[in-house]
């Protein structure tokens, strides 16, 4: 008797990387759809709220806004098991304004979070630790930062799943038309 063994574990990965790009493209339609259908900012940060968490942990979730105006960080929308950031707050070195100085989507690590902190670069407004941040700055149609969209993990096990979509995911900001 002979036998054949073939590995099927490439095979096997494509397709789940592809499940998961499907996955994330119908939560984005579904953003989009919902930009365009809600009757308050509010009632649309919580469906993205929502949405993201069908893709990865997104507990503690928060959108913040830069009120440039008055030179304050808003907090647009919270979802947090623990340690919501202040409502207002001045423009300073938080991970929010990284985010947006950065220009991109950025996922730290606590190894990074740590050498930010230590070389003041940006220090984290939770009076919870974290153990991972990932927060992409949001843009008007017109190209111009007006907030940051964030997820924060608390605890080693949630993190796996940023990793995994932030391979995956472009380095480029967050486009929003709203």
């Amino acid at each position: 008797m002979f036998g054949t063994h073939i590995d099927i574990t490439e095979r096997k990965q494509a397709e789940e990387a592809m499940r998961k790009s499907t996955e994330i493209q119908v939560v984005l339609r579904k953003i989009a759809e919902t930009a365009v259908t809600t009757e308050s900012m509010h009632e649309l940060y919580a469906m993205i709220h929502r949405l993201i968490g069908k893709v990865m942990p997104a507990e503690n979730f928060y959108i913040t806004l830069l009120d440039e105006a008055n030179n304050q960080i808003v907090d647009g929308y919270s979802a947090d098991t623990k340690g919501l950031p202040p409502k207002r707050r001045p423009i300073g070195k938080g991970l929010t304004e990284y985010a947006l100085r950065q220009r991109r989507t950025v996922h730290l690590t606590p190894a990074e979070l740590e050498r930010l902190r230590e070389c003041g670069e940006a220090i984290s407004q939770s009076s919870f630790p974290l153990y991972e941040w990932l927060g992409a700055p949001m843009y008007s149609s017109e190209g111009r930062a007006f907030g940051v969209i964030a997820i924060v993990s608390r605890e080693p096990g949630q993190a796996t799943s940023y990793r995994a979509t932030s391979k995956s995911s472009p380095s480029s900001p967050c486009k929003c038309l709203w």
